[in-house]
């Protein structure tokens, strides 16, 4: 069999980036190896937001991903804030607890620009202004939030598709059904290609490169228990059931040395009407972050955190946790009518609850202690 120059494991958004840069750097034999079938492809990133943050020290930093852009929006970069080297270090360090790697958290920000420019550019990725989900109007100029300006086209779907228009445009062949399931090395101890179990059976591909990009282990029931703990084995997923941590466990076969925080996770809030896996047509409408405008209380009728701590894109990752915590699992955001027209539009996924009074609307949902809801509402009002 012909020897691949790189052979990349998965195809989400750092799966076909690796491909694509190993055509542009001299690679002439590309494989990706995707385990979904074709109809699922593209990972987690199918399901994400496509949203970019990067550091930029100017607001007109942004024209060359967004050309013509004041033709849609005549004030668009008076709304936009600057997202320098020190702000984004700093959203990082504080919501990590100080805790992130600063030699890898340094080249994450100082090549951030210019990776999103290369998707750009090389990669072919349109690129939107992230409209309703990071921008708020106000006096007629949208003000968005710090560093979360821009998406791709078409959020994470209009991402995975151009991806893999742009792999197959540069030569990458892609193979579909096709799970990576063990590592090959060499004599040496040199890693010289993948066994793989496709639609034709298990084989061995020979490369002189293997990239693993196939996500996390968020989908694997048992890995979940194991590194994350209860109650996150029992977590509803959003994102494709495919991701089961093949690329680590094979890494960590062959002696990888296991890194960072394996007891921490994202988990964002979605939507509870949703089963175990949310449907992969609401891609990320299943999301539930407009909880800063109101207020959330469990089933014993309590407020169990601080709604505004910070803007939501910096809380979202560790509030699905706790509200995991809670009873049975689950929280309700409450809204009134002077913040319902702030609610992402991805709201409008799910039918609302409503009611003339906090009594009435109390009276209608699941919650165990209704007199303490009413009482924590009260105190909230009166504080």
């Amino acid at each position: 069999m012909a020897e691949y120059d790189v052979i990349v494991v998965g195809a989400g958004n750092a799966a076909l980036a690796a491909s694509v840069s190993a055509c542009e750097n001299g690679a002439e034999k590309v494989l990706v190896l995707e385990k979904a079938p074709k109809n699922m492809r593209g990972g987690n990133t199918h399901w994400s937001g496509g949203v970019f943050r990067f550091a930029f020290d100017d607001a007109r930093d942004l024209e060359p991903l967004l050309p013509g852009i004041e033709d849609q929006y005549p004030n668009f970069y008076d709304g936009v804030t600057p997202y320098p080297y020190d702000d984004f270090m700093g959203d990082l360090m504080r919501v990590t607890g100080g805790q992130t790697d600063p030699e890898l958290s340094d080249i994450l920000i100082s090549n951030s620009r210019d990776t999103v420019m290369w998707m750009h550019g090389t990669g072919k990725i349109p690129m939107e202004p992230a409209v309703g989900l990071s921008g708020v109007d106000k006096d007629g100029v949208i003000q968005w939030q710090r560093g979360l300006v821009v998406r791709a086209e078409h959020e994470g779907v209009g991402l995975s598709t151009a991806w893999f228009a742009t792999a197959e445009a540069v030569g990458v062949e892609i193979r579909y059904d096709s799970a990576a399931t063990e590592l090959i090395q060499d004599s040496k101890g040199w890693v010289s290609g993948v066994k793989v179990r496709g639609p034709d059976g298990v084989e061995e591909i020979p490369a002189k490169a293997v990239v693993l990009g196939a996500g996390g282990f968020e989908a694997n029931t048992q890995m979940r228990a194991q590194h994350l703990g209860a109650p996150l084995d029992q977590a509803k997923v959003r994102g494709t059931p495919h991701n089961q941590g093949d690329g680590l466990r094979m890494a960590l076969d062959i002696g990888a040395m296991p890194w960072g925080q394996w007891s921490g996770c994202h988990s964002t809030p979605i939507s509870a009407d949703w089963g175990q896996f949310a449907p992969r047509e609401l891609t990320d409408k299943s999301n539930r972050l407009s909880y800063l405008y109101g207020v959330m209380i469990n089933r014993l009728g309590l407020r169990f955190l601080d709604e505004g701590f910070d803007v939501q894109f910096l809380t979202y990752a560790k509030y699905g946790r706790i509200i995991l915590n809670q009873p049975g699992g689950m929280a309700f955001q409450f809204f009134d009518q002077k913040t319902v027209d702030l609610l992402e539009p991805r709201y409008s996924t799910s039918e609302p609850i409503v009611a003339d009074t906090l009594e009435e609307l109390i009276s209608k949902l699941d919650i165990d202690d209704k007199d303490q809801a009413l009482q924590t509402f009260n105190q909230y009002n009166a504080a």
